[in-house]
């Protein structure tokens, strides 16, 4: 082989090697978070998840010098965004049909879109090129399936979907943090996601919250709500989302709504606030869970309307003393009744006073005793050990008093 020759064989190696470094790809799908989207997976990455998932989707040029200079930040974009923005990139050296089909004629490298949940449009990003501006501009596109629940709410928010495992966040922040946001749009029909300010105390008080942020879960169970779970990871997405993972796969698994088979899926069961509160509200919907089918006495506190915290208060601490008594064999569940509503309840226990406290056995030979005194713990406990103690004096009744139908309440302790 002549010099020459020789030389330009060289020349070609190295041209052959310059030209495969322009070309290598930007990304690696095993060292960073940013998804390869080529023909093939397009739409089922990006198009099918446009429901509840924000994308972004670079079409670029491996040897372009913006997109080369770009890449760090985007990996960086693509980390700090897991599970609450897919970033995506696709190669147009490599796939030009779908960059002509998804992002029109290129002007310049690196073409960025946000594509927002339907039915926003896609959005062609052309702010600076940095993880952070581009970040600023997707999160505002980031749905949320995180409800706010109250102090009045939360009843009803644990117990609507009663099959669903519930995620509530207690926080001091005002607005939903981006992590939670994500996490309830990955687990959307798996768990029902809520989010609990500091200020509402009642919420907070009931659940022993001593810090913030704190994440509980809350279990189905055979009879309404089962256990009753607290994270104690970090508050990073990857922690929580293997925290939460396997109970959201045990309510696929093992739960659901049932389909019947040819027909439209069962309704939705309605929503029972009272299977979570200490002091319920007696009534036509929530009487047999209650009182009427619970096994065991109703200790029925009347009031005229809802009664005031403070009277919560002190039937809430009542409850909560002789709970233990449930399991010694002398079930006696705590309940209110509103007298202004339920007349016919009044006039068979007698009574003549608000705020009172009557004892009903709805057994087969239905009884019941009322409390004579002052409305004070310390004789409502005298008065309730008395009833458990059995001395106290029953009188008879024909029937279980007539409910008024209405509406199931919505708010509760």
């Amino acid at each position: 082989m002549s010099s020459s020759s020789g030389l330009c064989l060289g020349v070609c190696v190295v041209l052959c090697l310059f030209v495969s470094a322009l070309s290598k790809d930007l990304y690696d799908p095993l060292k960073s978070e940013v998804k390869i989207l080529n023909s093939g997976n397009y739409d089922a990455l990006i198009k099918r998840n446009r429901d509840v998932v924000t994308s972004i989707v670079q079409f670029h040029l491996p040897g372009d010098r913006a997109c080369k200079n770009f890449a760090a930040e985007y990996i960086k974009l693509a980390a700090d965004m897991k599970g609450i923005v897919r970033v995506g990139a696709v190669d147009c050296e490599k796939e030009p049909a779908l960059c002509e089909k998804e992002a029109g004629v290129i002007d310049s490298y690196p073409h960025i879109l946000i594509i927002p949940p339907n039915p926003i449009p896609i959005q062609k990003y052309e702010n600076q090129l940095t993880a952070k501006d581009l970040a600023a501009t997707a999160v505002r596109f980031v749905p949320s399936q995180v409800a706010k629940v109250t102090s009045d709410s939360v009843d009803t928010f644990l117990t609507t979907k009663q099959n669903m495992p519930k995620v509530l966040l207690f926080t001091n922040k005002k607005q939903t943090p981006l992590l939670l946001k994500g996490l309830s749009n990955f687990f959307k029909d798996r768990m029902h996601f809520g989010q609990v300010a500091d200020t509402e105390e009642r919420v907070v008080k009931k659940y022993k919250v001593k810090k913030f942020p704190t994440i509980m879960v809350f279990l189905p169970g055979p009879d309404g709500m089962g256990k009753q779970l607290t994270y104690n990871g970090d508050m990073k997405y990857d922690a929580i989302f293997e925290w939460l993972n396997p109970y959201a796969e045990t309510f696929v698994q093992g739960g659901g709504f049932h389909v019947p088979t040819g027909g439209q899926p069962a309704a939705e069961p309605q929503a029972k606030p009272w299977l979570t509160q200490t002091v319920p509200e007696l009534t036509k919907a929530s009487s047999n869970d209650v009182c009427l089918k619970s096994g065991g006495l109703c200790a029925i506190f009347l009031s005229a309307g809802k009664p005031s915290d403070s009277q919560f208060e002190i039937m809430e601490a009542i409850a909560n003393r002789n709970k233990q008594h449930i399991q010694r064999g002398t079930p006696i569940h705590f309940m209110w009744l509103d007298t202004t509503v339920e007349t016919q309840w009044v006039s068979e226990l007698k009574v003549s006073t608000t705020p009172a406290l009557a004892v009903f056995n709805p057994g087969k030979r239905k009884r019941f005793t009322s409390f004579s005194g002052q409305f004070t713990s310390e004789q409502l406990n005298g008065f309730i050990d008395k009833v458990i103690g059995g001395d106290a004096k029953f009188s008879a009744l024909s029937d279980t008093p007539k409910f008024v139908d209405r509406a199931p309440p919505a708010t509760g302790k």
